[in-house]
């Protein structure tokens, strides 16, 4: 039988940088520098699935040096809640209540609160269009030599996207309320509403961490966004002929780091639900 395998995850900050990244070197392979640059993005990420007494060294060596690390199965790793999309909300004494697109709604008491993620995902896309145009060479014609010349011209435009939401994670049950800026109505926040989606989204966040004195708060999400590799979209490649001497491409690629932020998140609410049940 296969043993099962275990994900050492890795969860910054690290008391001790340069242990550490000599300590994921020396098990890894590679250099300590090119472990910094994982390092210093400081959102937590699978460092290497082993099986379990492997899993436990690769461990002890990592939370030895100075990084903290935490051991999960695959399972383990899938038990998380998926996030409810709030459209709107409704503050009230004892919690908060968030409706869905079709009006479905979920409760989540400010006691129950453990965990709350501020997040920002970035998305770009690269518009390349490429013009052929063929002329007949005049100079050419007029000695009888009907000779076409060629002209490509290129013309790229990069189009930059910014989503930011904040996560809420509640224990006993498990919940998880995903608040999207730019998609939540505001009314719930009653006379204190303002006229932009940026302000209302602080206040209804500072309402909610003022509500939660006994929940996590991590905003390194917002601010790592930047550093995280997106994923490649779907390239899209469209030609078309304006007449018979000229042809247009249009290609457009980009990348989405969306993915990548919600799998930190998971790996947070993970970390902080095992740290309550330890206590």
């Amino acid at each position: 039988m296969t043993a099962e395998l275990h994900a050492v995850v890795a969860l910054p900050p690290a008391t001790e940088p340069d242990r550490a990244c000599a300590a994921l070197a020396a098990s890894l392979g590679g250099s300590p520098y090119d472990h910094r640059q994982t390092l210093l993005k400081n959102v937590p990420w699978i460092v290497a699935w082993r099986p379990h007494q492997a899993a436990l060294a690769l461990a002890a060596e990592c939370s030895g040096a100075g990084l903290p690390t935490r051991m999960w199965t695959a399972d383990e790793l899938a038990d998380t809640p998926e996030p409810f999309l709030a459209r709107s909300f409704r503050l009230g004494a004892r919690g908060f209540e968030v409706s869905g697109r079709a009006g479905e709604r979920v409760l989540l008491l400010y006691a129950k609160v453990a965990l709350v993620l501020r997040a920002r995902a970035e998305q770009s896309t690269t518009t390349t269009i490429e013009t052929v145009q063929r002329k007949t060479s005049m100079a050419a014609l007029a000695i009888g030599l009907p000779i076409a010349t060629t002209k490509r011209t290129t013309e790229r435009d990069t189009a930059f996207q910014q989503s930011w939401f904040a996560l809420v994670y509640g224990l006993d049950p498990d919940v998880c309320i995903r608040l999207d800026r730019d998609v939540l109505e505001y009314g719930g926040l009653g006379p204190a509403m303002a006229g932009g989606a940026i302000a209302n989204w602080l206040a209804l966040l500072g309402a909610i961490e003022a509500a939660c004195p006994g929940a996590t708060r991590d905003g390194r999400l917002e601010k790592a966004a930047g550093k995280l590799v997106g994923v490649p979209l779907e390239v899209q490649t469209a030609r078309a002929s304006k007449d018979r001497k000229t042809k247009v491409s249009t290609t457009t690629m980009g990348t989405d780091n969306a993915g990548a932020i919600d799998f930190a998140a998971m790996l947070l609410f993970l970390a902080e639900r095992a740290r309550r049940s330890a206590r």
